[in-house]
């Protein structure tokens, strides 16, 4: 994905986001303490009958994923050709 942001996937450009990150990461937690910052319930399973929805919505959101990444790499195709024909 962040070679979908940046364009190029190098060292050089690859770098300064790590340690960004690193240096985030340190100084959040110099600040706040190793603990979580948001603490979430337990969750339970109440039946097995939702592992069916929770398949059906993985199957939806994978099919989602795949239409977004090829209207994206249109909408692309479509700004290259009109910057070309300008």
């Amino acid at each position: 994905a962040i070679e979908v942001i940046l364009g190029d996937f190098s060292v050089r450009t690859f770098s300064p986001i790590v340690i960004a990150a690193v240096i985030g990461t340190v100084v959040s937690r110099s600040y706040l303490g190793n603990s979580s910052t948001f603490q979430l319930p337990d969750y339970t399973l109440v039946s097995n009958y939702e592992l069916v929805f929770y398949f059906a919505l993985g199957v939806l959101a994978g099919l989602s994923a795949v239409m977004f990444i090829k209207v994206y790499y249109r909408i692309e195709e479509w700004f290259t050709g009109v910057q070309k024909e300008r």
